[in-house]
């Protein structure tokens, strides 16, 4: 905006606004008196009635004009975030940074950010990190992805998609379980091509890989399938575009590719390294355990746990067979297990009431006192 931040950070700091990644704020002042204080070093509008304005406006969008007299010391961690996106954009800042805002907020807290960070985008530059794709998909108007602390691509998400985006999976749910998968992926070959692929074939479900050239042809192909749903054994079908996850997998696997040519190895060899470790990740999700989004290497080196401990780390082409048995088989706890887990929690609760007597009152005598009251009332009663 034509301003040094060197030699004139006065007038800076009248546009701008700033939300650290970790939340900085007076712990004696009240949610108001945060958002008061930060419209005045701004330099805004001095009409106490806009300010006060745009201030409740600003708390009622965020969802914390309910707790604007409260300190900030007694807000939960998503509430400060939610405070300091506001004092970021108070003051009608025109250049604004945010690190990482929606960080420490649940789903509907994040999905209400979303709506508010989309409305006040309007007549501002906004600048936003994130480790949520689909935060990045629904507010970036332009999306960057770092890779090894370096800027590997930029551009809208409909460009990076198409661009790195390995294609369409089409997903089908068989009418049985032991229903053969070859005669599907023959008919898949003799309608699209013989370069589809079956990217995953579970037991109830089965999923093809559709790359991207075929996507004019997807249109018939969807109607035929429609007619033929019955004689092809198929309860239901859906599809899916590729996501910025996906185009994240990408990026990430010709950059270690590239690192690894540029250090005279094979960029053949770094590509299934990585692919490998995308198979391990997907392993873990087969079993039950709740799918983490991943954004570097050593975020999925972590997941990657030893033989002897785990089944998951095992050669990502034998983990198939494996997790099918474990998935299978049932837990069954024995008495002795029981009893020490019952001794453990008596345990947990004696301290939690040593150290709490009041709990003690609360939670086991005071109940026992109402449930024999009200026993003999009513058996007074009648």
């Amino acid at each position: 905006m034509g301003v040094d931040t060197f030699n004139n950070m006065a007038a800076m700091r009248q546009f701008m606004g700033v939300c650290p990644q970790f939340d900085v704020m007076f712990e004696l002042l009240t949610v108001k008196e945060h958002l008061d204080f930060f419209y005045e070093l701004k330099l805004a509008n001095p009409d106490k009635k806009v300010k006060n304005g745009e201030i409740t406006k600003l708390m009622t969008d965020a969802g914390v004009v309910d707790k604007k007299n409260a300190l900030v010391s007694h807000l939960s961690g998503g509430n400060r975030r939610k405070v300091s996106v506001c004092v970021a954009l108070c003051g009608n800042s025109k250049f604004v940074l945010l690190d990482e805002p929606t960080s420490g907020m649940d789903l509907g807290a994040r999905r209400r950010m979303w709506n508010m960070l989309r409305e006040y985008r309007r007549n501002r530059i906004v600048l936003l990190t994130t480790h949520y794709m689909d935060e990045a998909d629904v507010l970036g108007d332009r999306i960057g992805i770092m890779t090894a602390g370096q800027l590997t691509c930029l551009g809208s998400s409909m460009f990076l998609k198409k661009r790195f985006g390995k294609g369409y999976k089409i997903f089908i749910q068989k009418m049985s379980d032991n229903q053969n998968s070859s005669e599907l992926l023959k008919y898949f070959h003799s309608k699209l091509g013989q370069d589809i692929a079956v990217h995953t074939d579970g037991y109830s479900e089965l999923a093809f890989h559709v790359p991207q050239y075929h996507a004019d042809k997807l249109s018939g192909f969807l109607s035929q399938l429609d007619q033929a749903k019955d004689l092809l054994g198929i309860k239901s079908y859906g599809i899916s575009v590729p996501t910025l996850e996906d185009v994240f997998f990408a990026v990430n696997e010709e950059t270690t590719a590239q690192a690894e040519l540029a250090a005279g190895g094979s960029p053949k060899n770094s590509a299934i390294k990585f692919q490998s470790k995308r198979r391990n990740r997907k392993a873990i999700t087969e079993v039950g355990k709740q799918e983490m989004v991943v954004f570097n290497e050593r975020s999925i080196d972590d997941l990657e746990m030893s033989k002897e401990k785990s089944v998951y780390a095992l050669n990502p082409y034998e983990q198939s067979a494996e997790l099918k048995s474990v998935s299978s088989k049932k837990v069954v706890g024995t008495s002795k297990s029981f009893w020490e887990d019952f001794k453990g929690v008596l345990f947990k609760r004696a301290v939690v009431y040593q150290k709490d007597p009041k709990r003690l009152i609360e939670q086991s005598i005071l109940p026992a006192i109402l449930f024999v009251a009200g026993f003999y009332i009513c058996q007074g009663a009648y």
